[in-house]
């Protein structure tokens, strides 16, 4: 652990106005399980004041005094600096900073502490994410879910996001659900949670699309059930049902399930379930042939870089088959590929829009060993995917890269699926 000092400043990055409360409307990953995940020093502060800051300074900066420590290592008592900088609305005052709970990471590199106007020396600490990164006194419900999740272990988590599914509050329910994210998508325990999302009364609209989405990338057959249930609910919002109904077809066993009903002629869903069953039969149409996988296979290991770049964008032409998958995997693994042949590699794989590229893809954002350029190539790629597939795995890689420009890039395309 990092040692802090007696004089650290945070710089509170603000994504919405002011700070959250209980009513905002959640967005992205910005859970409890990342804010916790991507914190070197989680803090509740005992007092705050406004101190002042440099001429050209762009942000409002604090002395706070530190009065508990749920995470890190620093003393009650210890005072910092604070930093808040919004992009829109107006910066907490004192008062609102007091008794808050303030998530930070860091340190940021002194170049860019004095860039945003820092008028006096110490170490630099990001608030994560500025929207929920500060957590009011006012809210004691969520204060209250922070400690409890920092204090547990992981089979405690689990615990914990069954019991934080059920509340009110739309960012508890989310958190919830990221933290089911962060285990093997095929855990029956998780399933069990995912299910009871759709069943309940309480869950939001927004967090039952993403149980939905959850499901539908898990890869297991017992997903089939709780998405079935759901699809024939009838109170159920009709556009959350046909989305249950389009994440059949990526369930095993789920085409068998939209052929019985496409027969339901009386059924609402009938027509959703006839258009995922058509789109079906394209993708599988449309694989690239024996032929044509050999011809991008040909390409790709030509001497010549254009023909190589060439083969890559041809892949785009096609659904996503293992086949091609490989090759291009292959060519973007190969340290001595030139950037244009990669980043046509990854342009296909982004094409293929499904959960297995985007696996690929999140793995070239992770590897140092690849340049900058071919490392936010490919979190764009991600982006560039469905929603449904890219929301998660860009949350999981802005707090999981090192680089600071790569992990922002990962955060601000997670904030806007």
């Amino acid at each position: 652990m990092r040692q802090v000092l007696a004089r650290i400043v945070a710089l509170v990055v603000g994504i919405g106005a002011g700070v959250a409360t209980a009513s905002d409307i959640p967005f992205g990953g910005d859970g409890i399980p990342y804010l916790s995940q991507a914190s070197t020093l989680t803090i509740r502060v005992a007092q705050a004041e406004r101190i002042a800051a440099g001429e050209k300074a762009r942000a409002v900066f604090f002395s706070v005094q530190v009065g508990e420590v749920l995470k890190g290592e620093v003393k009650p008592g210890t005072t910092l600096n604070v930093a808040v900088v919004l992009e829109a609305g107006a910066a907490p005052d004192g008062a609102t900073l007091k008794e808050s709970i303030v998530f930070l990471t860091g340190p940021l590199p002194r170049e860019r502490a004095q860039g945003l106007g820092l008028a006096r020396d110490g170490e630099t600490y990001l608030v994560v994410s500025g929207r929920y990164g500060i957590v009011p006194a006012g809210d004691e419900t969520r204060q209250a879910a922070i400690r409890e999740y920092i204090g547990a272990d992981k089979e405690g988590r689990l615990g914990w996001a069954r019991k934080y599914l059920a509340n009110k509050d739309a960012f508890l329910q989310r958190s919830a659900l990221l933290e089911a994210a962060e285990r093997p998508a095929d855990d029956p325990a998780v399933l069990d949670l995912l299910g009871e999302a759709l069943r309940s009364e309480v869950v939001t609209p927004r967090n039952k699309d993403v149980a939905i989405r959850s499901l539908q990338y898990s890869d297991s057959p017992a997903a089939l059930q709780p998405l079935r249930e759901f699809v024939h609910d009838g109170d159920a919002p009709h556009a959350l049902r046909a989305s249950a109904v389009q994440a059949l077809g990526s369930v095993p066993g789920g085409r068998q399930e939209l052929q019985a009903l496409r027969e339901e002629m009386d059924n609402l869903m009938a027509p959703v379930a006839r258009g995922v069953l058509e789109r079906l039969q394209q993708q599988n149409d449309a694989a690239a042939p024996p032929g044509q996988v050999e011809k991008i296979r040909k390409g790709l290991k030509s001497p010549n870089p254009r023909d190589r770049r060439q083969a890559a964008e041809q892949a785009k032409r096609f659904a996503y088959s293992e086949d091609v998958s490989d090759l291009l995997k292959e060519a973007l693994a190969n340290p001595e590929e030139k950037l244009s042949v990669k980043q046509a590699a990854i342009e296909a794989l982004a094409s293929f829009n499904n959960r297995e590229a985007a696996t690929l893809l999140q793995a070239v954002a992770t590897d140092e060993k690849q340049s900058d350029d071919v490392r936010s190539e490919a979190i764009m790629g991600i982006a560039r995917m469905e929603s449904g597939v890219s929301a998660n795995i860009l949350t999981k890689l802005k707090a999981a890269l090192k680089d600071q420009d790569l992990s922002d890039l990962a955060a601000g395309l997670a904030d806007q699926q």
